[in-house]
């Protein structure tokens, strides 16, 4: 009786501490399928994990100190620069300068809280993101086609209860998201972890996982957004390619290449049945032109790059944030140019660096042997060609890179832990799902 009274007293409580703050991590990444309305409801469970992990559950790695330092100087240089400001903020471009920073500065925590939650314990809460995060993408891919197939009810809901986009998205799937670019891009690590997980055994192959992963992919490529199927293709590759490099089991990589042939023609298939509708093949068509007419000319997109250039040179302050929409008209769809323009040269260079300093932590990660190493892969390649992705659209207030970043930060802070204390090829091998 004694001891049956102890085994029940040693249950975790369903509603105990830890349980809230794991189910509130996980919500974060579930819920991110809705962001019509700001705050979104991940940015809402990403401030109340924030306060119930403001005493314990994280460790703050010294790893963390270099990115967080020019991640630092970024924001400074926006307020600073924000500061400066003279002109007249006039619609419709009215949207405080103050704002910007204030956002990013939002983000960055949730991005440190990520990184700190997953270096306390890397192997489950990686496995528990990365799961939560494939929920959350099946449900907003299922809800972007429903919508994108014209079912009137639930456009009518969806409409009552978020922001309209400002430009009508009418053939592309938009999702529960107001930027058919943005919703893609979202979707892209849920798809090529998927994909890792799948052809490494870690996911098990049934027709539960295949259709998660056939409707994820059907919904970013129905966004026709040109960036997110780079992102796809390129991070797929490099992920499978490296995957198949760097397990240290011979049977594994002869799986993992037989899976990824199967893969291919799946996808061929998929291609080719989506072509063989005469309107996807004209948007398609339409959306494979490298330079569209808003790209091109001296007003275009390139052109109000190439002419903010000199007039950047001669400004180390920058114009501030939100300022280059009102001096030519439009945002610059281009990351690493608004950086300079929004934080001047010291934003600029910071923010160069902070992004170097990432691709650092997660190539040491990816290429060190360690229990984390698999699962640095499909994160680290995605955020790679992501940032990259940077030069021909504005990244700067996206989530789901800045989780992407504290997942590698969090993966590098536990890979220099597991090397100070020697190596484990065992630990090794689980992490590539090798038994």
């Amino acid at each position: 009786m004694a001891i049956a009274t102890e085994k029940m007293n040693s249950r975790p409580s369903r509603f105990s501490l830890e349980v809230i703050r794991t189910s509130c991590i996980s919500a974060i990444f579930i819920s991110s399928f809705f962001v019509k309305f700001e705050p979104a409801l991940a940015d809402l469970f990403s401030f109340i994990a924030i306060l119930l992990f403001a005493t314990s559950g994280l460790n703050f790695a010294r790893s963390f100190v270099a990115p967080l330092l020019f991640m630092i100087i970024y924001l400074l240089a926006g307020v600073v620069s924000a500061i400066g400001i003279d002109r007249p903020v006039v619609p419709p471009y009215s949207d405080q300068p103050l704002q910007y920073s204030m956002v990013t500065a939002y983000i960055s925590m949730v991005a440190i809280l990520v990184a700190a939650y997953v270096a306390a314990d890397p192997s489950r809460r990686y496995l528990q993101i990365e799961k939560a995060w494939w929920i959350g993408a099946t449900i907003g891919s299922v809800l972007g086609l429903l919508i994108y197939l014209g079912l009137k009810p639930l456009i009518m809901v969806i409409s009552a209860i978020g922001e309209a986009p400002s430009v009508s998205y009418a053939f592309r799937a938009v999702g529960g998201y107001k930027d058919p670019n943005v919703f893609s891009t979202w979707l892209v690590f849920p798809v090529v972890s998927m994909i890792q997980a799948l052809v490494l055994g870690r996911l098990r192959i049934g027709i539960l996982s295949v259709c998660c992963l056939l409707v994820n992919t059907l919904a970013l490529l129905l966004a026709f957004s040109r960036g997110a199927w780079f992102d796809l293709a390129v991070a797929s590759i490099l992920t499978i390619g490296l995957s198949i490099l760097l397990t240290p089991s011979l049977r594994q990589r002869r799986y993992v290449m037989l899976l990824s042939i199967g893969g291919g023609f799946l996808i061929v298939i998929l291609l080719a049945g989506l072509l063989s509708i005469p309107s996807l093949n004209a948007a398609f068509l339409d959306r494979f032109v490298l330079v569209k007419s808003y790209d091109a000319g001296e007003t275009g997109r390139f052109g109000n790059q190439l002419n903010s250039i000199p007039m950047l040179l001669r400004m180390p302050m920058g114009f501030g944030p939100y300022q280059f929409e009102q001096i030519f008209g439009e945002a610059p769809h281009n990351t690493f140019l608004n950086s300079f323009a929004s934080g001047g040269w010291t934003g600029g260079i910071a923010y160069i660096l902070w992004c170097l300093s990432t691709f650092y932590m997660g190539i040491k990660t990816v290429f060190t042997r360690s229990p984390y190493q698999a699962f640095a892969v499909p994160v680290v390649m995605t955020f790679i060609v992501m940032t990259m992705q940077g030069l021909q659209i504005d990244i700067e207030h996206w989530r789901h890179w800045f989780w992407m970043m504290g997942l590698i930060w969090g993966l590098f802070a536990a890979m220099q832990k597991y090397i100070s204390k020697g190596d484990n090829p065992n630990a090794v091998l689980a992490g590539w799902s090798v038994s």
